[in-house]
């Protein structure tokens, strides 16, 4: 033990630098301990519900990919045959099936982190619980919640997929043509689950458009992740802050040690360590580059990528005038 260390268990808490060789402590009140273990716990659940949303955003990513790729293949190689369209929709389910899994991951993590940001005068997960259910309202969430329910329990959800292209046709003549794969689920395979079927399913056709129903859930999970952000927003900054603060005012006290990279706030008893807690923001740089990462979701059931070149672009625009 080094002798700074020997002298600074007599104080109860204090911030020092967390790297090899001698570093000053710096004594800190009761009440600032605390708080920056309050605020390491809101960074803690902030970071995390930004990966689970960015894991669920991922996951739709693979499932676009999976129906393009789909479209391209029968695009360049033409038809195909039974077998092909099994793999197909082997694929689709299981993308849809790992996707929606991850957005119920989403959502289960935040009712058990989200307390973190509680406040006298505020229940986190009683907002938390008003805010889930606002988007349960929406008959495509309570569906697209069925469907991973049915996948887990009961089936894969895909019933039937449909590959195929076709020709966009103006004054008689062939322009262009698309291709794209049609996936959907049997209203009466679903109904199997008695819940869905009561709640949810007489909202349907008997053959339920799934791309769709995927897109506008992912769009009500984005919905929601928008509300929590801005509900959290000070709170998360103020901690942040925090931090910040304390990193600041170490180096300034303790100019001959530069910048700390990571600072450790220790609270003592009976002359040995008890607790520490590391202060830095790499880590939490990180959620910031996720936010950035996963924007403002648009409404994904109208939204498609296409291959489509500007030159075809513009004769499809001159032939429609």
């Amino acid at each position: 033990m080094h002798i700074r260390d020997a002298i600074s268990l007599n104080e109860p808490f204090f911030l020092r630098q967390k790297t090899y060789g001698e570093h000053p402590s710096v004594p800190i009140e009761e009440h600032e301990f605390h708080r920056i273990w309050s605020a390491k716990q809101i960074l803690i659940a902030a970071r995390s519900i930004e990966e689970r949303y960015d894991a669920s955003m991922e996951n739709y990513i693979e499932f676009e990919k999976a129906i393009a790729s789909a479209c391209i293949n029968e695009m360049v190689r033409g038809d195909y045959d039974y077998d092909d369209v099994y793999i197909v929709m082997r694929d689709l389910n299981i993308r849809i099936s790992t996707l929606l899994s991850a957005a119920q991951m989403y959502v289960d993590h935040l009712a058990a982190v989200f307390a973190a940001f509680s406040r006298p005068d505020w229940d986190a997960p009683a907002y938390l619980k008003q805010c889930v259910e606002k988007q349960r309202a929406d008959k495509h969430h309570r569906l697209g919640e069925g469907i991973r329910n049915y996948a887990q329990h009961v089936e894969v959800p895909i019933s039937n997929a449909v590959i195929g292209g076709k020709w966009r046709v103006s004054k008689g003549k062939k322009i262009t043509s698309y291709h794209a794969v049609q996936i959907s689920a049997s209203k009466k395979d679903l109904s199997r689950k008695r819940k869905l079927a009561r709640d949810t399913l007489s909202e349907f056709d008997d053959e339920i458009d799934v791309k769709y129903v995927i897109g506008k859930y992912i769009h009500a999970l984005g919905s929601l992740h928008r509300e929590i952000r801005e509900v959290t927003a000070s709170a998360i900054e103020e901690s942040r802050q925090c931090f910040e603060g304390h990193i600041e005012s170490y180096a300034r006290l303790n100019e001959c040690c530069g910048s700390p990279t990571v600072l450790t706030a220790i609270r003592v008893e009976k002359r040995a360590i008890a607790e520490e807690i590391q202060i830095h923001l790499n880590w939490d740089d990180v959620r910031q580059r996720l936010i950035r990462r996963n924007r403002d979701l648009r409404d994904l059931s109208v939204c498609y990528a296409t291959t489509i070149s500007p030159t075809v672009l513009k004769m499809e625009a001159r032939q429609a005038d």
